[in-house]
Order: structure tokens, then C-alpha cells, then sequence
């Protein structure tokens, strides 16, 4: 690094000064004679010195580095493609990817609708199979909301019309009485399927009792029942009753060899008053090692030895102000040897 700075210069004055010696008095010296001329002045001093140096001129200031041009702005990512609808309709596309050094692209477009849903239309045939399901405690005819299994035995078969059933069962429903191992201990099945022959149970018939319960309290409380009556390890019937937002549920049924999934929506209704769009799915049923069949709702197919009949598999599609739960009603039983 390099100071420049303006040399001082220091001012030198040589020279002589002669003083002339003046007369005393204006007489001449005594004895001394004349006085003598005066001598010469000297020669003067050296030259005086210059006067100070010029000073140092003034360092140029330097001049501004360039600046450097800015960077050049990165293009907009790329919007990312909306994915197509699958069953329920994928999620929409991710965004965009990020330029270099470029704004954030924008967000992929919405995932598109998959192709309108059909319109169901109403079933003027009468052909629709039906399915109601609940079950509750024989003392109290309270809903069953926990986990129940144990031995029955079917004590008492009667119809729903001379009597008052619970809410949500019709009287075309039957009711059976089932009785535990325990005095006192005793449930009832209410049950219609209209795919099941009336002599599949019977007074007297023994089974082995699952009940899979919850309750369901998002917004406003729905109970979930699955009920399974086995006997040596085969499935004899069983049915289903359950609700909950958004996607349709699913029975339970894996320990038993049965597996329901949801299949898709098939077609949709209009939407309704309290801004659902009810969308009507079809139930696919596997079993063991038999090929997986699926089940409309109001139609009944046969897997091995079992008759599922798929009375509701309904999703209340949200439009921001719905609050009715997706619902599942499910019933089958085994068919007779031949």
C-alpha cells in the first residue's frame, strides 16, 4: 500500500553583516594618526535559499471500480401437471420447480375431475337390495360401543312390525335374541337383507359372537358396529353399520379371511340440501384364496360359500359446508351346501 505525501523543504540564510564603525565625535584620534579608511564591505552572504518548495500536487483520486452488472433473474419454474383424478380424485400436481436463482414457479394446476361422474338415477326396478344392521343389549336395547365376543345362543326370531324397533330400523327388520353363557347376558341382532333367505338362522343355532364397536364423535356422535357370527371357524353371517367423514369406511374383517376395500366411486347424485354431493362406491370383497368380487350398492355377489350383499356404500362429498358422514351397510351370509 502506497502513501504519497509533499516533501518538506527547510529555508537556509548564509551571510554576512559588516557594520561600519562610526566617528566619535567629529575630531580626529589623538596620537593614534587618521583613522583608517573603511574597509570594503565584505562580499555579501551566499545566496539566500529559494523560498519553500512547490508543494506536492495533489494525489489523483482514483477512480470507482465498475460495478458489476446484476445477476440475470432465473426464469419461472415450470408449473408442475395436475394429476388426473384417480378413484377419489388425486391430489392436484406439485409445484413448480424453482429456476436457478428465478422466482418460486407456481404451483401445479388442480388435479383434474377424471371425467364427470354419471348420475345414478333413481332404481325404479325395486330390484335394489336392501341392508339395515344394528345391534343391542338385550336388557337395556341400548347400542353395543365396545368390543363383545363370547358364545350365543339364538333364543327368540320375531319381526320388527308388531314391535317398536330402534331408530333407523324398519319394521320390515327382524330382530334376534341372542343369549350368553352368563345369566343374563344377552344381546339383539336387528338385521334385514333382503338377498338372505329367512330360515339361514333359527332358533336353537349356536355361534361364536364378535362384536367390533366404536363410536365415532367428530362433530356429532355415530356408532360403528361389525358384527361376525362364526361356528367352527367358518363365517356364518355378518354385517355392518358404520359412518364417518369423508372417505367411506371400511368393515374390519382381515382375522376372519375376509377383506373389504373401497373400489371407487361409480356415479353421484345431485348434491344435496345440506351441500353434500353423495357419490355411490362399489365394495370389493376378497376371500381367502377365491378371486375378489365387487359389489354395488343394491346388488349382491357370491365369493366362496358367502352371498355379500352391499346395501349402502355411500361418500358425502365435502363442499366446504357438509357435514353428513360417508356410510357403509354390508351383510352377508353362508350359502347352504350343495
Amino acid at each position: 500500500m502506497h502513501s504519497d505525501g509533499a516533501m518538506k523543504h527547510t529555508r537556509f540564510v548564509l551571510g554576512l553583516v559588516v557594520t561600519a564603525l562610526s566617528a566619535c565625535g567629529g575630531g580626529s584620534l589623538g596620537v593614534s594618526g587618521a583613522a583608517g579608511s573603511s574597509g570594503a564591505a565584505g562580499s555579501s552572504g551566499g545566496t539566500s535559499g529559494t523560498g519553500e518548495g512547490a508543494a506536492g500536487g495533489t494525489g489523483g483520486t482514483g477512480s470507482g471500480g465498475t460495478v458489476g452488472s446484476g445477476g440475470t433473474v432465473g426464469s419461472d419454474g415450470a408449473a408442475g401437471t395436475g394429476s388426473a383424478v384417480g378413484t377419489e380424485g388425486a391430489t392436484g400436481g406439485t409445484g413448480g420447480a424453482i429456476g436457478t436463482g428465478g422466482a418460486i414457479g407456481t404451483g401445479g394446476a388442480t388435479g383434474g375431475t377424471g371425467g364427470a361422474l354419471p348420475a345414478c338415477g333413481n332404481n325404479t326396478s325395486g330390484a335394489s337390495d336392501v341392508v339395515e344392521v344394528l345391534i343391542t343389549g338385550l336388557s337395556d336395547n341400548t347400542p353395543v360401543k365396545a368390543v363383545v365376543t363370547g358364545a350365543v345362543t339364538v333364543t327368540d326370531i320375531a319381526n320388527c312390525a308388531p314391535v317398536s324397533c330402534p331408530g333407523g330400523i324398519t319394521s320390515a327388520a327382524t330382530r334376534f335374541a341372542l343369549a350368553g353363557t352368563t345369566p343374563g347376558e344377552g344381546w339383539m341382532l336387528y338385521l334385514r337383507n333382503t338377498a338372505m333367505p329367512p330360515d339361514v338362522i333359527e332358533v336353537g343355532d349356536t355361534f361364536d359372537l364378535t362384536i367390533d364397536a366404536s363410536v365415532d364423535s367428530t362433530l356429532y356422535s355415530t356408532v360403528n358396529q361389525t358384527i361376525v357370527l362364526t361356528r367352527d371357524g367358518n363365517v356364518m353371517l355378518f354385517a355392518a353399520n358404520m359412518q364417518r367423514f369423508y372417505r367411506v369406511p371400511e368393515p374390519r374383517l382381515e382375522a376372519f379371511g375376509i377383506a373389504v376395500t373401497d373400489a371407487g366411486a361409480s356415479c353421484q347424485d345431485p348434491r344435496t340440501s345440506f351441500g353434500c354431493i353423495p357419490r355411490r362406491h362399489a365394495a370389493r370383497v376378497a376371500m381367502g384364496s377365491d378371486a375378489s368380487i365387487l359389489v354395488a350398492e343394491g346388488q349382491t355377489g357370491r365369493i366362496g360359500d358367502l352371498s355379500v350383499t352391499t346395501g349402502r356404500f355411500i361418500e358425502f362429498a365435502d363442499t366446504g359446508i357438509c357435514d353428513g358422514k360417508s356410510e357403509t351397510l354390508m351383510a352377508a351370509f353362508r350359502l347352504p351346501s350343495l
